[in-house]
């Protein structure tokens, strides 16, 4: 069901006092679309490419720049070899840094691999700017290798050991990523360990990693940094709100009929027994695959990072 005929049918209903107004017209659609699936596997949107936005730049928060369009040569994928004659990035150390200071090193950096992307790719410069987001990239940039490492070690804390997850190493310039954690899992781990070598002065020394997107409150301030530093390095602010309002068309998501009808549920209630809180909300919405008739990626893989991950952000963006 189109976008426009959505807003029809709210009007009619309000006109008509009765939020259940064509519901059997609606349901026909359903089981119309629903045989149409069984018929052929559902075909998925593709993300979007910075083409179409007005704004090429647009995954490098608040900042606007005239620049020339993407290539139009199709992507084959960030882990095609790389030309890599981009520039060095470097980052002045400090002792703390603010969120908005993390914000601003990491929009800085956007910036810088989208000037030097030709360097970086070559003719295989991605159309999709979530594929610029690449941890492997920024480590090149900042001076250090990156390895996928099996038994890189244990991690013993409180609650007893763990798997450790990322390991860098400063003296060596390497940072390792163990593969036996879920991709989303090792995405966000490398860009937290990245966010080690960008923001703090390790002193040559070796720094491990446990498995944890959560961003818990309790972590110590530099990983708590480095988490940020991840956040906002692979989920952009402009970027996940211009994803969100072509899915879902609001900014924030509210629960109404329509929209819950969109969702798969009867009506608003049942939607709002089901998911009481706003995280709780904000993980449907960074899983889901469908709504109003179309499917798509969810908004937690486009970004390749875990439904959780996603959902603290549409949370933290007040998207719900």
């Amino acid at each position: 069901m189109s976008k426009a005929r959505s807003v029809m049918l709210a009007m009619s209903r309000e006109a008509y006092r009765n939020p259940y107004a064509h519901i059997e017209e609606l349901e026909r659609d359903y089981l119309a679309e629903e045989e149409k699936l069984h018929l052929s596997k559902p075909a998925y949107h593709a993300a979007p490419g910075p083409e179409v936005f007005h704004n090429p730049y647009i995954f490098v928060d608040n900042e606007e720049s005239e620049v020339e369009s993407v290539p139009k040569t199709q992507s084959e994928g960030v882990n095609e070899p790389l030309v890599f004659t981009a520039p060095t990035y470097e980052t002045a150390k400090k002792p703390t840094y603010s969120d908005k200071d993390i914000q601003e090193i990491v929009a800085s950096l956007h910036r810088h691999i989208w000037v030097n992307r030709a360097a970086i790719w070559g003719s295989k410069v991605p159309k999709d700017p979530v594929e610029m987001l690449e941890p492997k990239v920024v480590a090149n940039l900042l001076g250090f290798s990156y390895r996928d490492e099996s038994g890189i070690g244990v991690h013993q804390t409180s609650d007893g050991d763990a798997d450790v997850a990322g390991l860098i190493d400063d003296g060596a310039k390497t940072i390792y990523i163990s593969p036996q954690f879920k991709p989303n899992v090792r995405r966000f781990t490398a860009a937290h360990e990245i966010g080690h070598a960008a923001l703090h002065d390790l002193h040559g020394a070796m720094h491990r990693d446990r498995p944890d997107e959560h961003q818990r409150p309790k972590r110590d301030s530099k990983e708590r940094e480095a988490d940020r530093f991840a956040t906002y390095f692979l989920m952009p602010e402009n970027l996940v709100v211009a994803r969100f309002l072509e899915t879902f068309y609001a900014r924030p998501f509210e629960i109404t009929s329509e929209t819950a009808f969109a969702l798969g549920f009867k009506n608003a209630n049942e939607l709002a027994r089901k998911y009481r809180t706003r995280r709780e909300l904000a993980r449907l919405l960074a899983s889901t695959e469908r709504y109003n008739f179309e499917h798509f990626k969810s908004l937690a893989n486009q970004f390749n990072v875990s439904a959780e991950a996603m959902a603290i952000r549409i949370e933290e963006l007040d998207l719900v």
